[in-house]
């Protein structure tokens, strides 16, 4: 999904130069864990440059992130500013005509009017260029979501976790294999 062209299966004639794919789960199954994976994986660090990691969570201040994202991609501390345009001016400097990957991460801002200020900011890159979104929240995910759907993590089946716990509760040196331990096991794993 991050490497290709994004044509909508749904309308083909519908195309985003700034693509944005909201990974959606629960707390702990593992989207920032998937998300770092990604930002870090070789091939998409040739793909993408430059690419820029925000961690948002509950504080959705657009020029916050703006500099932030500048600070990520130039790795220099951004001056204070006074004039929002000149930030944003220095953003665009640094995605124009380039294909970027942005990341992020856990955000919670529901505010559609918000997230549209942000994105106007961000569609100076190339085609091909995209914006990763880790969020909890079904709303955020539907906000910011543009022809591609949110990626879902789901939570792992029960007899998975039981699986895992068991591999490393008793694995050499761990705990013995007995039915009380396994009982207890089962019950972690069920929660």
């Amino acid at each position: 999904m991050l490497m290709t062209l994004d044509i909508s299966s749904v309308n083909s004639s519908r195309q985003e130069n700034v693509s944005v794919i909201p990974v959606l789960g629960m707390r702990g199954v593992g989207k920032t864990a998937l998300a770092q994976l990604v930002y870090q994986d070789d091939s998409i660090k040739r793909h993408f440059e430059p690419r820029a990691w925000v961690c948002v969570s509950d504080d959705f201040d657009v020029f916050k992130i703006v500099k932030e994202i500048i600070e990520s991609v130039t790795d220099k501390k951004c001056p204070d500013m006074s004039k929002k345009s000149v930030l944003a001016g220095m953003l665009q400097k640094n995605l124009k005509g380039k294909r970027y990957l942005l990341v992020l991460d856990d955000l919670w801002n529901e505010n559609a009017e918000d997230w549209e200020k942000l994105k106007d900011l961000l569609r100076v890159g190339d085609p091909g260029s995209k914006i990763l979104i880790t969020t909890r929240n079904d709303t955020v995910a539907s906000v910011v979501r543009g022809i591609i759907p949110p990626y879902s993590l789901k939570c792992l089946s029960v007899s998975d976790c039981w699986s895992i716990i068991r591999d490393k509760a008793f694995s050499p040196g761990g705990a013995f294999e007995t039915p009380n331990m396994i009982k207890i096991g089962e019950s972690i794993a069920s929660r």
